[in-house]
């Protein structure tokens, strides 16, 4: 398993085939318009639209998942993953940055989804071992099916992807990184960085800030679960109703210095991190087509 980047997407991978023992395949994958265009193509920046691609996506999934896994003599029932906070609330990455910076400590208390697990897991579990494995088989060619017919999903999410495939995306994912566009790109946001008073990596202080932000995490969690067994509707509660005083202001703190460094990374990494997309999509392009 591993991410690549899909258009602006972080997507997980999941190999299929990938204990072969043979070499990668030269042989360039035959890919639909649909998922050339999540590997190629422009993703649209308006959080409306990413929406609305969405809700077609999941609703084209079900029905392929539904069909390939009917005709194996199973069960499917319709899921549709929890959008990620930023698409669910709709805002842009400049607008998402300036009100939850990372979306570590500043979203502590954003509503739990509806519908978080996939019911297709009951599913599973209600079959015998022997069922569950030819069940997890079947569930990953059926996925595969879906990536073939429709691409990655918008906004990211776990994917299935042939070997052949897998190998593109590696390839294009090793030319990119050096690209002396974005050599030079990451160089200078680096040097941005320590500028804004920032001298280790985005992902190093986002995982410190994460790390302070835990015991904060279990004490609200602990609280909200405690009054949803008292019999309270626990959904929307917020941190200033369970947390006391001082926890609040440590909290406070540490939402403030986790906005100041989303901001610094916007300022400092938004047009290198567009780069790497379009320099990534760039040489998606041309393997696929044959030029490399």
């Amino acid at each position: 398993m591993r991410l690549v980047t899909a258009g602006l997407a972080i997507v997980t991978v999941l190999f299929v085939g990938a204990c072969s023992s043979g070499p990668p395949s030269d042989a360039t994958p035959s890919i639909g318009p649909s998922l050339r265009d999540s590997l190629v193509g422009t993703p649209p920046s308006d959080p409306g639209a990413q929406q609305s691609r969405r809700d077609t996506y999941y609703a084209d999934r079900d029905k392929i998942m539904a069909d390939c896994l009917g005709k194996a003599g199973f069960d499917y029932r319709p899921y549709r993953p929890p959008a990620q906070p930023q698409e669910a609330l709709g805002l842009s990455d400049d607008d998402f940055a300036r009100r939850y910076g990372l979306g570590i400590s500043t979203l502590i208390d954003y509503p739990r989804p509806a519908q978080s697990e996939d019911p297709n897991q009951a599913v599973r579990s209600a079959l015998s071992a022997a069922a569950q494995r030819t069940y997890d088989d079947m569930v990953l060619a059926c996925e595969e099916r879906v990536i073939t017919d429709l691409g990655f999903p918008p906004g990211g999410g776990q994917v299935v992807l042939p070997p052949a495939l897998a190998d593109v995306l590696e390839k294009a994912d090793e030319a990119m990184v050096n690209d002396p566009r974005i050599v030079a790109a990451r160089d200078e946001a680096r040097r941005c960085m320590a500028g804004e008073g920032f001298a280790t990596s985005a992902d190093e202080l986002g995982g410190e800030i994460s790390q302070k932000a835990m015991p904060l995490v279990q004490k609200f969690e602990a609280a909200r679960d405690a009054l949803a067994k008292r019999g309270r509707d626990a959904a929307g509660v917020k941190v200033t109703e369970v947390l006391d005083k001082a926890d609040q202001r440590t909290l406070g703190a540490l939402q403030r210095q986790e906005i100041a460094l989303a901001l610094a990374i916007r300022r400092c990494n938004g047009e290198y991190l567009d780069l790497q997309g379009s320099v990534s999509r760039e040489y998606t392009r041309k393997i696929l087509d044959g030029q490399t």
